[in-house]
């Protein structure tokens, strides 16, 4: 009698055991492959991963993909690999009760789109101590991972883009009197005439399309 009932026990434990396997298995080639396509709610960024939680018409849930930049009301397209249930991200500290893994994902530049930009009113105006943003930009290759100092109007702002601020700044009425600032300096808006103090970076490639022939980076905003 105890035989069998232990007999019973374990072959109910395999097959709840294999059920769960089929569900799981099932789950994720369902998940394999499958387009989706919603708008951005919420970003959380760690470990090399940003996780984005996604409202796809109905449903509301997370989803993970490598590192991206990207703001919220974005629109977001993307493939399905796998969901998982109960997952635990140890660098955020957070059991997100539901998550898909996705993968080719795409949102539209935001540092191109998401914000407009607002014509500035600066007239190449140099501060002593400053370069001009044109000549930076000529003498790029020669202040290489040098330290450089410009004075402009910030025309477009976007904040909590990879933890960072990305700023627009002009000094002039052209594309070449326009360069772009990250900084982790949040109290940029745009409009404010502000002066900065960063390492120029040429041929900067972040990935997913985001590259830069010159950028100021990690830039520290003086006044």
């Amino acid at each position: 009698m105890n035989y069998l009932i232990k007999t019973n026990v374990v072959n109910k434990s395999k097959i709840t055991t294999l059920l769960f396997l089929i569900f799981f298995l099932t789950s994720m080639l369902l998940a394999q492959g499958e387009k989706h396509s919603g708008n951005i709610n919420e970003i959380l960024e760690s470990g090399g991963y940003s996780y984005f939680n996604v409202e796809e018409g109905d449903s509301t849930y997370w989803i993970a993909v490598r590192l991206m930049p990207a703001i919220i009301g974005a629109k977001i397209d993307f493939t399905g690999e796998m969901w998982m249930v109960d997952f635990r991200s140890k660098t955020l500290n957070r059991t997100f009760s539901r998550i898909l893994f996705a993968a080719n994902a795409s949102i539209d530049r935001p540092d191109h789109h998401m914000i407009p930009m607002k014509p500035s009113t600066q007239n190449h105006i140099v501060l002593t101590g400053t370069q001009s943003i044109i000549a930076v930009k000529r003498s790029q290759n020669t202040l290489r991972n040098q330290s450089v100092t410009v004075q402009g109007e910030a025309i477009k702002v976007l904040h909590k883009i990879m933890g960072k601020t990305w700023i627009h700044l002009s000094d002039g009425d052209s594309d070449s009197s326009t360069i772009v600032i990250t900084t982790l300096d949040n109290s940029v808006i745009v409009g404010m005439q502000v002066t900065v103090k960063g390492v120029l970076s040429v041929d900067r490639d972040f990935g997913m399309g985001y590259f830069y022939p010159s950028i100021i980076e990690d830039a520290v905003i003086i006044n």
